[in-house]
């Protein structure tokens, strides 16, 4: 018989935070990334939208960090969006939204993020 081990993130170190007022200036964002051909999508969950940018584990190190249930993410960006709405449309582009309130880790970042307020030395 095989052993099914379920071994969730315990912590995740987010290196910065940038909160937009509206979720149209996030957007703008993810639409200017996807004109230039990358992959862009949105993550909503707890009223607030977001995207971010987790360090690969390439190292050695890092994936240790990560087989020790620790994650790390160069960027976190949001704004809030009280209620989920399927897509952002900026100008010409739809940017997508995914609802991840069935996520745990999800719902954690963006309450997390809801409360989130700048060090006294770091401009919002």
């Amino acid at each position: 018989m095989v052993e099914i081990l379920y071994s969730p993130i315990q912590q995740i170190h987010i290196m910065e935070v940038v909160r937009f007022e509206r979720k149209e200036e996030l957007a703008n964002i993810a639409a200017v990334l996807f004109r230039m051909g990358q992959p862009s999508l949105l993550n909503w969950a707890e009223g607030v939208v977001f995207t971010g940018m987790p360090l690969n584990p390439t190292s050695a190190p890092i994936f240790k960090e990560l087989l020790q249930g620790r994650s790390y993410w160069i960027s976190v960006s949001f704004a809030p969006m009280p209620d989920y709405a399927e897509k952002i449309s900026v100008g010409t582009v739809d940017v997508p939204v995914i609802d991840m309130s069935r996520s745990i880790v999800a719902r954690e970042i963006a309450t997390w993020l809801g409360k989130w307020k700048p060090d006294r030395d770091e401009k919002q």
